[in-house]
C-alpha cells in the first residue's frame, strides 16, 4: 500500500512529529481520477503543499533539522540566566540569533535543539564568553521553546568561529532518544547556517 511523509507540525498547539500514512488503494481508475483533481484543486487553493508555506528544513548526514522559531534579539543579557547574564551584562555583545529546531532521522527519534549565535565585539571576550558558557552551572542563554526556557545542558556542544560563539543544546522531544544520539544532534546542529 502507498504511503506518503506527513512533515512534524503544531495542531491546536501539540506537537505532531512527522510520521508516515498510507494511502488506501482506490476502489477504480475515475475515483483515483477524482482524487488527484481534488488533492491538485486543494493544494492549489490553499497553498499546502507551497514551498513557501513549509517550515525551513536544513539537512546534517541523516539528521534533518526543522525549524520551529527563530530570533534576532538584543540586549543580550536579557535572554540570559545565572553567571551567562552577568557576564553580558558587563560585556555586551554586538549579536544574538537564536532558533528553535525539530531534529529527526529515519529511525523516528526526535530531538528539540536549540541553536544560539553569540557574536562578541573580539576574540578575546568570545573565547571567554565560551569559556565560561561550558562550564555546568554558570547560566546560558534562553531558548525559544516557551514550556522548556531552560534546557538541562546534559546534551551539549558549543564552537567558536572569531568573534562569534555558536550553542547548541538537545533534549528528547517528543518522548525519549539515545544519549549518545541526542550529543550528536547538538554537536550536528552547531554547522547550521547562521540566520
Amino acid at each position: 500500500m502507498p504511503r506518503t511523509w506527513v512533515r512534524p507540525h503544531f495542531r491546536a498547539g501539540s506537537y505532531v512529529r512527522g510520521h508516515w500514512r498510507r494511502i488506501p488503494p482506490a476502489a477504480g481508475a475515475g475515483i483515483g481520477v477524482v482524487l488527484i483533481l481534488a488533492i491538485w484543486a486543494v493544494t492549489t487553493l490553499v497553498g499546502g503543499n507551497d514551498p513557501g508555506n513549509a517550515a525551513p528544513t536544513w539537512k546534517s548526514g541523516a539528521l534533518t533539522y526543522t525549524q520551529e522559531q527563530a530570533s534576532d534579539a538584543m540586549p543580550c543579557a536579557t535572554h540570559a540566566y545565572g553567571d551567562v547574564q552577568q557576564y553580558l551584562s558587563k560585556h555586551r555583545c554586538t549579536g544574538l540569533q537564536r532558533v528553535l529546531l525539530i531534529a529527526e532521522d529515519n529511525r523516528d527519534q526526535h530531538a528539540l535543539v536549540a541553536v544560539s549565535w553569540v557574536t562578541m565585539p573580539n576574540v578575546a571576550l568570545a573565547q571567554q564568553f565560551r569559556n565560561l558558557v561550558n562550564t555546568n552551572g554558570t547560566g546560558n542563554i534562553t531558548s525559544l521553546a516557551a514550556d522548556n526556557p531552560r534546557l538541562t545542558g546534559r546534551h551539549y556542544d558549543s564552537a567558536r568561529s572569531g568573534t562569534t560563539v555558536v550553542i547548541a543544546e538537545a533534549e528528547p522531544h517528543p518522548g525519549t532518544s539515545p544519549p549518545p544520539w541526542l550529543d550528536r544532534s547538538a554537536t550536528m546542529a552547531l554547522r547550521h547556517p547562521q540566520p
